[in-house]
């Protein structure tokens, strides 16, 4: 993209006729791709498209990199039995199967935390390069094939927007979501959104989920189940600058998020030599716990007074397993929550 900006921004200053008429050709190409991206192709609005980079070597290695294991819950067949299953930590092994999902299609993965960058997220769910490992519902996670709603900046740069769509992301709005699900497409999303990076401190897991019911109110439209996933050790690789409220950076962040509806942490990872801090990652290990999936009933009107009840319970609900799933699984976590166990914000 760089080599591509600077050619269109010289060309026009050179006398050479090819170099002018190359320009004109680029000028067009490129005109051409962006009426195409942005006014023809409708995949990102739909659930993306095949993916055909998830098996790629830079993610085999951002999965090694973080030595990146997952751990799936088995659901459990009634309120007893699940019960039984929260206070026994009833995990299932890594090639085991779910028989208490049976039935089940299409599900929405909730994942947490957001994190800076959401590696665990890149090398667990993205990467699809396993073919053993933990399953759901009795399949591999690459075998459901989860599409990725990612916010729709990530989707608008021209060319990086085809490498996103291939890797299995689609915007997350309402209305692509909706489609995904229609579709029968497994989908992930993060709750909390990029704006809870900023909460993303080492040894911590503060959650913006209180007040977030919009995957609550997706999943009831659709009737699809809630799956919770947590990942341990996604905040701990990356040191973050503690912003006092009032000061000049934390305005900054206001006005910053408010223009584009989330804002950017100050963190660093790895320090070349000792001294130079850089956004290099530090190499911590990552566990994610998939947990069993919640039932939705499909709601007509989510406006109605049984629709908003609907939403509240299923929320306190999905807020109370987040929690068993923590507890039971934090001895995996090999910095334990430092400044605290969950924090629901």
């Amino acid at each position: 993209l760089t080599c591509l900006g600077l050619a269109l921004v010289l060309m026009p200053f050179s006398k050479n006729e090819g170099v002018v008429f190359a320009h004109k050709v680029l000028l067009a190409t490129f005109g051409a791709y962006c009426a195409w991206a942005y006014l023809v192709d409708g995949s990102l609005r739909r659930g993306g498209v095949k993916a055909r980079l998830r098996r790629s070597p830079v993610l085999a290695g951002i999965a090694r990199y973080f030595s990146i294991q997952m751990t799936t819950v088995a659901a459990a067949s009634n309120e007893d039995n699940q019960r039984k299953a929260n206070e026994c930590e009833d995990e299932i092994s890594a090639s085991g199967n779910d028989d208490g999902d049976e039935g089940v299609r299409n599900c929405m993965f909730c994942y947490h935390p957001h994190g800076v960058i959401f590696w665990g997220l890149v090398g667990g769910f993205v990467y699809q390069g396993r073919e053993e490992g933990a399953k759901f519902q009795g399949r591999s996670m690459a075998a459901l094939d989860i599409r990725l709603a990612t916010i729709s900046l990530n989707n608008m740069l021209p060319m990086f927007r085809e490498v996103n769509k291939h890797l299995g992301c689609f915007d997350v709005s309402w209305h692509s979501c909706n489609e995904a699900l229609k579709r029968g497409r497994n989908i992930l999303i993060v709750p909390g959104g990029a704006r809870e990076s900023i909460v993303a401190h080492p040894g911590t897991m503060s959650l913006l989920l209180q007040r977030r019911k919009g995957f609550v109110r997706l999943a009831l439209n659709q009737g699809v189940p809630l799956v919770p996933v947590i990942s341990f050790g996604e905040t701990d690789m990356y040191n973050m600058l503690e912003i006092a409220e009032g000061s000049v950076l934390h305005e900054a962040q206001s006005v910053y998020q408010r223009l584009f509806g989330f804002t950017v942490p100050l963190f660093w990872g790895k320090t070349i030599w000792g001294i130079v801090p850089s956004v290099m990652p530090k190499r911590t290990p990552i566990h994610i716990v998939v947990g069993p999936p919640l039932r939705a009933p499909k709601i007509k009107d989510l406006r109605s007074e049984e629709g908003q009840r609907a939403v509240e319970a299923l929320h306190a609900e999905y807020v109370a397993s987040l929690r068993r799933l923590y507890e039971a699984h934090r001895h995996l976590w090999h910095n334990e929550c430092e400044r605290g166990g969950l924090n629901i914000m």
